[in-house]
């Protein structure tokens, strides 16, 4: 992996989160306030928000590093439940979201992370579609930056350059991207990607920071509509060989300039 990057002061990314099953071992980070709600109206109004907002929301299944990209349908209170979409797979991701494993979920919201656990999903139905439900969450960890964004920029912006066959190129948009280097990005619904294939030297600019080249591991390839009129092929995918330092430098943006109410 070859790494050009001009200007970059790293130093306050020391200690980056790493991928962490039960909330009690939730790192902190120098620059985060992490704060543990348990209030059950606060945490509906978080969840709501979320949903309101259209985020994506990653599901980590028990000690898996591959996560489903899943959104909120609903708050059931009544049934004192959230109701979630199974992605684009749902035969595929059903087995696994249901066999009483720990779920992890993560999500953006108003500029902060969102993280909370569930152990006993179970089988719903949204509007005739398959989903899965679990409890209200006893508590949400909510991981606050102190850091204020560097750029002014579109969050649109943040483009992943894609080399597909060794000659051919492709532009990415980042959708989202996980303390551990996993990533979500949209590309051009024609792309030929497919699991497990390496995309060598892609490489990504940060404003004011400089151009990062790294390699591409794509853990799943799905058509993916997004609302605007043109379908995109939404891509699952690792960041492979990148430092912590980066991985966590690429999140900040990815974090940071996403203003409320965009939808990924």
């Amino acid at each position: 992996m070859v790494v050009h990057i001009d200007n970059a002061d790293l130093n306050d990314s020391k200690n980056p989160p790493a991928q962490a099953l039960r909330a009690a071992a939730l790192p902190h980070e120098p620059d985060q306030d992490k704060h543990l709600t348990r209030s059950r109206t606060e945490i509906l109004n978080i969840l709501d928000g979320v949903r309101a907002q259209g985020e994506a929301v990653s599901v980590y299944i028990g000690l898996e590093e591959n996560f489903r990209v899943s959104s909120i349908l609903r708050a059931d209170r009544d049934r004192g439940s959230i109701v979630f979409d199974h992605a684009l797979d749902p035969y595929k991701n059903r087995p696994a979201l249901l066999e009483k494993a720990i779920l992890m979920f993560e999500c953006g919201y108003q500029g902060a992370r969102i993280r909370f656990q569930s152990i006993e999903a179970s089988e719903a139905f949204s509007e005739g579609r398959p989903a899965f439900r679990i409890p209200i969450p006893e508590f949400v960890w909510w991981f606050q930056s102190h850091r204020p964004p560097q750029h002014a920029m579109d969050p649109d912006s943040l483009k992943i350059d894609l080399t597909l066959d060794g000659t051919q190129n492709a532009e990415a948009e980042v959708v989202d991207v996980t303390p551990n280097g996993l990533a979500v990005i949209n590309c051009a619904a024609d792309a030929r990607l497919a699991a497990g294939q390496v995309l060598k030297n892609c490489a990504i600019t940060l404003p004011g920071v400089g151009r990062i080249v790294f390699d591409l591991q794509v853990k799943y390839a799905n058509p993916w509509p997004t609302g605007q009129g043109r379908p995109v092929k939404r891509i699952g995918c690792e960041l492979v060989g990148l430092s912590s330092d980066l991985q966590q430098l690429i999140k900040h943006y990815v974090i940071g300039l996403r203003p409320t109410g965009t939808k990924a």
